[in-house]
């Protein structure tokens, strides 16, 4: 078979704005060399070396000056829009220059990011989040970068992708357990609605928990296989240590790391589990990492209204609200918390889907 190969010549143009006017630049008859690589995991660059004949090229460009790049042959191919970054003022002698760049991602890049703040988990969808991943970044990329909503374009999950990771698990169900771990963490990483993979079920939709089957029955082991068999001292230790490595981790500095023990001794006394509260942090408060105003308060209890959460156990520390949440005393939708179901909790707790996917997922994490 015969194969027709060509290149393609580049068309490279450049916007100055200078004292308030802005000006097009075409440096096409110029390109020597041009090179663009793009990334699906990060920044997008680019390099282009220029003929400078008569020096003329220096101090032409600054720093952010924008840039468009395409491949020409019949149509016009576009393969690049960003800012220049890196770009010499002067040179000796009127070689080849070469100016260099990134991708809008470069603004998001250099800006200032404090990831404790309040206004920061919000964003990132870690208190009450965003419904999935695409509105986590449309919100960091309309709100922190300054980029036009309507210029912003995020594709849907192919259903062929979908599918391909359904049937890979239904072909190898009885030999890979792996494989079923593996595409329920395919779905997770999305923070997408798609069918729970189990060994009960291999095709029902669900919107909540997309790492581990719930049973939806009131009391015991509501969320996962957890062995109340063992003794509490065996089960304080072993759970113990899992949710304290889970925080020094995942959250390095939480204050609610050394706290693994009483999670798991509050939890075995009530046959509950021991992973739903400290899960719960991290969707609420990014692990402890962000303060609520109540101290020992990392649940997002009662913070909305005049209940008894918000206010008696506020003053008490971290270990009194463990044990208030895992009583009899607090209520939640009318009865122990440890009574619920996680369909109960899932669709009660927070007025967002994805709250339930989060807390789900660090479940599975501990």
């Amino acid at each position: 078979m015969k194969i027709l190969s060509y290149a393609p010549s580049v068309s490279v143009v450049v916007a100055m704005t200078r004292a308030g006017e802005t000006s097009y630049k075409d440096l096409s008859d110029d390109v020597v060399q041009c090179t663009v690589n793009r990334k699906t995991d990060g920044a997008s660059t680019f390099t282009v070396k220029l003929q400078n004949v008569n020096w003329k090229y220096n101090g032409f460009f600054m720093p952010m000056d924008r840039i468009s790049i395409s491949c020409v042959k019949v149509d016009s191919r576009k393969l690049f829009t960003g800012y220049i970054t890196d770009t010499p003022q002067f040179t000796a002698y009127s070689g080849d220059v070469t100016i260099s760049g990134s991708c809008p991602i470069y603004r998001l890049q250099q800006l200032y990011w404090d990831a404790s703040l309040v206004k920061s988990a919000k964003l990132m969808g870690m208190l009450h989040g965003a419904e999935t991943w695409d509105e986590v970044l449309v919100n960091l990329l309309t709100k922190v970068g300054g980029i036009p909503a309507d210029s912003i374009f995020i594709g849907d999950m192919p259903q062929e992708a979908m599918d391909a990771a359904r049937e890979l698990y239904q072909a190898n169900l009885d030999s890979s357990e792996q494989l079923q771990s593996m595409v329920n963490d395919f779905y997770e990483v999305l923070r997408t609605h798609g069918p729970v993979i189990s060994s009960s079920s291999s095709t029902s939709t669900s919107s909540t928990d997309s790492s581990f089957s719930a049973s939806g029955v009131g009391g015991g082991a509501l969320f996962g296989n957890i062995d109340f068999d063992m003794s509490e001292s065996e089960f304080v230790k072993e759970w113990g240590t899992r949710i304290d490595n889970w925080y020094r981790t995942k959250w390095a500095g939480s204050p609610l790391e050394g706290h693994g023990e009483t999670y798991a001794r509050a939890a075995y006394r009530v046959r509950f589990d021991p992973r739903f509260l400290p899960a719960v942090s991290g969707a609420e408060q990014s692990g402890g990492l962000v303060e609520s105003g109540l101290n020992g308060n990392y649940y997002g209890w009662a913070v909305y209204d005049s209940g008894i959460g918000s206010l008696a156990y506020s003053a008490n520390g971290i270990d009194a609200w463990i044990y208030y949440l895992m009583s009899d005393e607090a209520l939640f939708a009318g009865q122990p918390l440890y009574t619920c179901s996680w369909d109960l909790i899932a669709s009660s707790w927070a007025s967002s889907s994805a709250w339930a996917d989060r807390v789900a997922g660090f479940m599975s994490e501990i």
